[in-house]
């Protein structure tokens, strides 16, 4: 009896605790997730919409979903939730896509900042202690930040400096949504 007991409390820990890691990328109820709170709403940075809606992944099988074959590095790193969404210019030409992940301390956000791939870094110290930028990349330029368990990764595609200073806005007013 015992034995049985034992078993099935076992198999209704295991149930939640399956539960807990794949919860619903939406979310549940009315509650608005921090990450999503923290993206800027249409206009809110002058001439750019959101295109569609946010996804919230919530555990490994919704980050695989966004990442693919990328999950582990973040999961490894001590993400617990992330949101991605992608924004577009009044012009239709330019898109900026915006990835937060969320960690349980401040130390993992870094860490996964640290460890992230970044040729030719600038340090941007306007972000905190913890933001560059990336102009090395082909076709596109790219911000990445730390704020508390917050790691930010912000990317623009196109190169100019007024794509720069776009991209610059939409980290600066994430960072200030994040550390209020």
């Amino acid at each position: 009896m015992k034995k049985m007991l034992s078993s099935a409390l076992t198999f209704l820990l295991l149930c939640g605790l399956i539960a807990l890691f794949e919860t619903d990328s939406q979310g549940s109820g009315s509650e608005k997730p921090i990450l999503v709170s923290a993206l800027p709403k249409d206009n809110e940075i002058a001439g750019w919409k959101r295109e569609g809606q946010p996804f919230l992944a919530r555990g490994f099988a919704d980050l695989a979903k966004q990442i693919n074959g990328g999950a582990p590095f973040y999961i490894e790193r001590g993400v617990v939730e992330s949101v991605f969404q992608d924004y577009i210019n009044k012009k239709n030409t330019i898109r900026i896509n915006i990835v937060l992940h969320q960690t349980a301390i401040a130390a993992e956000a870094r860490r996964l900042y640290h460890d992230s791939y970044a040729e030719s870094p600038l340090p941007l110290h306007i972000l905190g202690n913890e933001g560059r930028g990336l102009p090395k990349l082909i076709g596109a330029y790219s911000l990445q930040f730390c704020k508390g368990p917050v790691y930010a990764d912000l990317t623009i595609s196109d190169k100019s400096l007024e794509s720069q200073a776009a991209l610059l806005s939409f980290a600066k007013r994430i960072a200030r949504k994040l550390t209020n």
